[in-house]
């Protein structure tokens, strides 16, 4: 059901996987999405909406898949995954616990988080090229600045910034676990959630930080104008300005824990607790929401012509088009 300023968003097509959807879909360049589902399996669906191919991992994924230059699709569940564009295995990378963050590649290197609270810098051919430990479990998705910086926050309540060698370059901490992965504004501030958001200087020190109601788990969007928005397990997105005041805030029915994602049109994306995937303008306003039954905790994915698509946790998946 749509309901809100616009009319004109449908359905291009759905399908039922039949287990939740908690992994973020990403798309390729040649129109295949990937993603992963509760019943371990990662799929290739062709931009019809019809399966091309699925890879069963050892444990459900929860994390959003990467692609690396040559095509080859990294994830996690029980291990790291390395997959040849047509589904078969290209090798497995083993961690002594669960993966449920998403993979970041810089340089041809992977970057990868474990349960196991390391964070794994993998080369291309599935060999370790050095492992950062951090006090307790890592959720959190590893961020790679240009200067080769890596940026990940652990359940130790610390935010680490590690050299491209592995070796620790500062540590921030903050007043509770951190899940959230940070974002990199244009003058390197780093933009990250856990008990509050965080600014954090590129030397370490903190710039401002914003209450938003309760704990956020969920990666921060930085507009062109250098807006950032979060969403909150209050179950509201904000809209912060650069000096860390509130701009506005707009209401959804329940908890959020799926990242926010700008559009073409400047229109922020993301879904909730309540069901709905929300669409919602840059000055704070409604443009429309689509009403799906089921929790929605996957951060939604955009291809260029606007298609977006996102999975549920009553096992659908969704491409909506204006």
């Amino acid at each position: 059901m749509l309901r809100g300023g616009v009319n004109d968003c449908k359905i291009k097509w759905e399908f039922l996987i039949g287990n939740s959807i908690d992994s973020s879909p990403i798309l390729a360049k040649n129109g295949t999405i990937y993603l992963g589902s509760s019943n371990k399996n990662l799929y290739a669906i062709n931009p019809d909406g019809s399966i091309r191919w699925f890879f069963k991992s050892g444990e459900i994924i929860e994390c959003k898949p990467s692609i690396g230059k040559d095509g080859t699709i990294y994830f996690g569940s029980d291990k790291v995954y390395a997959i040849n564009p047509d589904g078969t295995e290209k090798w497995r990378f083993d961690t002594k616990k669960a993966i449920v963050s998403d993979f970041t590649i810089f340089d041809d290197v992977l970057y990868v988080t474990s349960l196991d609270g390391h964070l794994y810098a993998i080369n291309p051919d599935g060999t370790e090229k050095w492992r950062f430990k951090t006090k307790k479990a890592v959720y959190a998705t590893p961020i790679v600045s240009e200067d080769g910086t890596i940026y990940v926050g652990s359940n130790d309540t610390y935010l680490y910034a590690i050299n491209p060698d592995g070796t620790e370059k500062w540590r921030f901490k903050t007043n509770d676990s951190i899940t959230s992965a940070a974002s990199i504004g244009k003058d390197g501030t780093i933009y990250f959630g856990s008990d509050k958001i965080y600014a954090i200087n590129p030397d370490g020190t903190e710039k401002w930080n914003f209450y938003a109601g309760y704990w956020t788990v969920t990666r921060p969007a930085i507009s062109e104008d250098g807006t950032i928005y979060v969403t909150s397990l209050d179950g509201h997105l904000y809209a912060i300005n650069p000096d860390g005041t509130e701009k506005w805030r707009f209401k959804t029915g329940k908890r959020i824990e799926s990242s926010p994602v700008i559009g073409n049109t400047d229109t922020i994306y993301f879904g909730s607790y309540d069901g709905h995937l929300y669409a919602i303008n840059p000055d704070g306003t409604e443009k429309w929401n689509f009403e799906t039954g089921s929790w929605i905790i996957a951060t939604p994915a955009i291809d260029e012509n606007g298609t977006i698509y996102f999975g549920t946790r009553n096992g659908k998946f969704y491409a909506l088009f204006n």
